[in-house]
C-alpha cells in the first residue's frame, strides 16, 4: 500500500520540500500551488467516487489564491470528502483565534508555520497508522491533466 497525499501550497520552496520529505517516506505525492485543482473548487459535488477517496491524506496552506485553506477544507467537508479529518493538516503562519477554533471543533490538525520537521513527521507517522492497508483509491488522471493547467 502506497499511500497518497495531496499538497495545496503556494510558496513552491514549501511545497516541494513537503512533497520530498514525503515521497522519502514511500508516498506518491500530488502538489500543486492552487486550491482550485480541486475538483470540489469548480463544482457543488465530488469528482471522486461516493465509495473511494482520492487521498489518504491532504495538506493545505492557509493563504492561497482564489480561497483560503480553511475555505477549501470547509468545502471538502460540506462536500463529503473521504480523506479522513485526522488526515488533514492547515499550516500557516498566521492563524486568527477563531479559525484556529474551527480547525480543533471540525478535528483538523493546524501547524504553525515554521513548522518543526519532527512535528510533521510525527504527524505524518499517526495519519499512515490510520490508513486501512485495504483501501483502494479512485484514478486520479482527471486531476493531474486539470493540474498542469491550473498550477
Amino acid at each position: 500500500m502506497t499511500p497518497r497525499t495531496l499538497i495545496f501550497e503556494d510558496d513552491e520552496a514549501t511545497r516541494h520540500l513537503l512533497a520530498a520529505l514525503l515521497r522519502r517516506r514511500g508516498h506518491e505525492v500530488l502538489d500543486f500551488a492552487n486550491p482550485a485543482i480541486c475538483p470540489l473548487y469548480r463544482t457543488d459535488g465530488c469528482s471522486c467516487s461516493l465509495k473511494l477517496a482520492c487521498a489518504d491524506m491532504l495538506i493545505t496552506d492557509m493563504r492561497m489564491p482564489r480561497m483560503t485553506g480553511l475555505e477549501l477544507l470547509r468545502r471538502l467537508q460540506e462536500k463529503k470528502c473521504l480523506v479522513p479529518r485526522e488526515n488533514l493538516l492547515l499550516v500557516s503562519s498566521d492563524l486568527a483565534p477563531e479559525d484556529l477554533q474551527e480547525c480543533k471543533e471540525k478535528g483538523i490538525t493546524f501547524l504553525p508555520k515554521p513548522f518543526s520537521l519532527n512535528d510533521f513527521q510525527r504527524w505524518v507517522s499517526g495519519c499512515e497508522k490510520r490508513i486501512d492497508p485495504n483501501r483502494k483509491l479512485i484514478d486520479l488522471h482527471f486531476l493531474l491533466k486539470a493540474g498542469s493547467a491550473a498550477s
